[in-house]
């Protein structure tokens, strides 16, 4: 029998090239295996600076936004006639302005979160984005549903309008004089006078209006017979913020001699406020806006939560 030829080390070729063989094997899926691991590394790497990178876009797009906001809020105000002496604060318009950029705002941030959930390695984080954005579109939809509901129907303006207006009876002697402070307009630009009824029992008063600045923009002295309400609204201005007086005075000497035989005249004044019926609507709108657009953002988070909530392990 031939025998195998040994060298130096004590192996024989054969046994030296199959252990050579064995080695190459176990080097190769341990290399592959860290190929993987570093490929797996990189795209994490990757989809972190993507997330991160989206982050930033989102801070560069939104935050100037908010800027312009605090800017335009002061500045509708004093662009329609906001004051401190008289005190005039007129928010609706401002306010419109800021709700509907917010919308705006909201929808932006909404593409970017679809965007972040798209992008990131991780399939439990992208279930918890998606069930967080939910959630947090869940007490916006109730809020703007309320808004939608109560200022579509008539009931809540009627509800404002019958709070907010003056009503007064009051009794007058003969040389007595009676002040009541109104404004033409809501201090916060919500409300304005609608309507004016004035009910004296017998014998006739003298009315009298005046503004902020003691103008005086009515007098007449009226009996229980006449309706002067179209008259007093004419001269108080519609679209301008003024403080006015209503002065009721029983004159001592009846001018119109119209014979008085008790001292003392009974008076009815009630002054109705309302909120316009644009500024209802607008409201409304926006109500609706709001609704439509956290209902369709739940609507499309829901397959990302449904889809990513099986993901069982943070990975």
């Amino acid at each position: 029998m031939a025998k195998i030829p040994k060298k130096a080390d004590g192996l024989s070729p054969e046994l030296k090239k199959k252990l050579e063989q064995v080695e190459s094997k176990v080097e190769d899926h341990t290399q592959i295996r860290r190929v993987k691991r570093l490929q797996e590394l990189q795209k994490k790497l990757e989809e972190s600076h993507k997330i991160e990178r989206l982050k930033n876009i989102k801070k560069k797009i939104l935050m100037p936004q908010f800027g312009v906001i605090l800017v335009l809020f002061p500045l509708l105000m004093i662009l329609d006639g906001a004051s401190l002496s008289p005190l005039y604060l007129p928010l609706f318009y401002p306010l419109l302005m800021l709700f509907f950029w917010l919308l705006i705002l909201c929808i932006e941030a909404f593409g970017f979160r679809i965007l972040e959930i798209k992008n990131h390695p991780s399939k439990s984080v992208k279930c918890l984005m998606a069930r967080k954005s939910m959630k947090k579109a869940v007490p916006v939809i109730i809020v703007a549903l309320l808004i939608f509901g109560l200022f579509y129907t008539p009931y809540l303006s009627e509800e404002i309008s019958e709070r907010s207006s003056i009503k007064e009876g009051f009794g007058l002697n003969q040389g007595d004089e009676k002040e009541i402070d109104t404004t033409s307009i809501g201090r916060f630009g919500f409300l304005s006078i609608s309507d004016l009824v004035l009910e004296i029992d017998e014998g006739s008063i003298e009315i009298e209006l005046r503004d902020y600045d003691r103008t005086r923009l009515y007098n007449e002295t009226v009996s229980r017979e006449e309706d002067i309400s179209d008259e007093v609204l004419e001269e108080i201005p519609k679209r301008e913020f003024k403080e006015l007086t209503f002065f009721f005075n029983y004159p001592s000497e009846s001018e119109n001699e119209v014979d008085t035989s008790e001292n003392q005249i009974d008076v009815e004044f009630t002054l109705e406020m309302e909120i316009e019926d644009g500024k209802l609507h607008w409201l409304s709108l926006l109500g609706f806006l709001y609704l439509a657009t956290f209902t369709e953002w739940t609507a499309v988070f829901y397959p990302f939560k449904k889809k990513y909530s099986g993901a069982g392990i943070y990975h």
